[in-house]
């Protein structure tokens, strides 16, 4: 693999990583809406707020301040957002750890991701601390 190849990858996988991490603040914060019951708060955690969700998610980062966690991974994902989120829950059901443990040309699990993720925009969009449009959001749709 060529230099300028393996920098792109470098770059690729870094953005992946964000995106999950982003979507992990994202269920923390529409956890309610997802499952119908509040999330359980480690003791490090005051409330359910990115600042604070961004500060305990900083572990998972090389990125050692919360804020520019909350400004480098978490905005920057917010267009996509539904579907990180959707990825993240398929990968945890599915009992990976990390999207490179999966199997990439599995059809159903692309199926599922985009059917779920159309579910979730409608919670993204009008959840209150989720500051983003529909207009805004990156759609995208299953047909059979």
């Amino acid at each position: 693999m060529s230099a300028k190849r393996r920098v792109a990858m470098g770059g690729i996988e870094k953005r992946l990583r964000h995106r999950m991490i982003a979507a992990k603040i994202g269920i923390g914060l529409i956890h309610l809406e997802l499952f119908g019951t509040q999330v359980t708060l480690p003791p490090s955690l005051v409330s359910l707020s990115i600042d604070q969700l961004s500060a305990f998610v900083s572990r998972e980062t090389t990125i050692d301040d919360p804020e520019n966690v909350e400004k480098l991974v978490w905005r920057t994902s917010l267009p996509i957002i539904h579907l990180a989120i959707a990825t993240q829950l398929i990968l945890h059901r599915n009992g990976y750890q990390q999207v490179n443990e999966m199997d990439l040309h599995d059809h159903e699990f692309y199926r599922t991701a985009v059917l779920l993720a159309q579910q979730i925009e409608l919670i993204i969009i009008s959840h209150p601390k989720i500051n983003i449009t529909a207009d805004r959001l990156t759609q995208v749709r299953w047909y059979d």
